[in-house]
């Protein structure tokens, strides 16, 4: 076996690992008929960094079938956000009834607001497909770099709704496994030939930086527990 069949076995498991993310984390928020236990800032961001990666293959000109898959985890984590408002809790109980409303009426507008920034995205990645029709690199490495930034600080709100809550319930830690598991795999690809680890370093400290988060949520899982 040499070494591009190597790199296309193993990029293909890691896109099953990237491609199979939200699973397990649809699994328990459906069984417990909450989505408490997960940081909806995270997925946004999440969402938002899954957005540049999709407007990054458009415009470097990539073939349809990566430009397909960016289209497929934008949709997926689109869905996950729309559960995780689903299932919300719109009302703490023992709250006054002034409370509630309070609470009723800043959920709604949050609902709102992120149905216009999910409509927004795709206004901008469906005009950006139907009228791009060559490749811009400058743009997209730089769109490459804060891609990573958004990937890397959305680890943040879960970890701190993890601390405050001294908890992880709700939060399915086999979302964390499966991504940390395609970050290695595709970090393993990415630094196979020499030649690509300049063109690839966004994409290999955003690796490095992610496992580095998902492995602390772990650390997080058991320490809890334990406690």
């Amino acid at each position: 076996m040499d070494l591009t069949e190597l790199s296309y076995i193993l990029s293909t498991i890691s896109l099953v690992f990237y491609s199979i993310v939200y699973v397990p984390q649809f699994y328990v928020i459906y069984k417990s008929k909450s989505s408490s236990g997960i940081s909806f800032w995270m997925l946004l961001l999440w969402s938002q960094a899954d957005i540049l990666s999709l407007i990054g293959t458009i415009l470097l000109y990539m073939p349809l079938s990566i430009i397909v898959i960016g289209w497929y985890h934008f949709f997926i984590g689109a869905l996950m956000i729309v559960c995780v408002l689903f299932y919300a809790d719109k009302y703490t109980i023992g709250d006054i009834e002034s409370q509630g409303k309070r609470m009723s009426n800043g959920f709604i507008k949050q609902c709102v607001a992120t149905v216009l920034f999910l409509i927004l995205n795709t206004v901008i990645c469906l005009t950006l497909q139907m009228t791009i029709k060559k490749s811009y690199d400058e743009i997209g490495s730089i769109l490459g770099w804060i891609t990573m930034v958004f990937y890397s600080v959305g680890r943040l709100p879960q970890i701190w709704l993890n601390y405050k809550r001294r908890s992880t319930e709700g939060l399915s830690l086999l979302m964390y496994i499966f991504t940390m598991c395609g970050n290695i795999i595709y970090l393993a690809v990415i630094t196979m030939d020499p030649l690509y680890i300049n063109m690839n370093l966004p994409w290999i400290i955003n690796c490095g930086i992610t496992i580095s988060m998902d492995i602390f949520v772990i650390f997080q899982h058991y320490y809890y527990n334990k406690s």
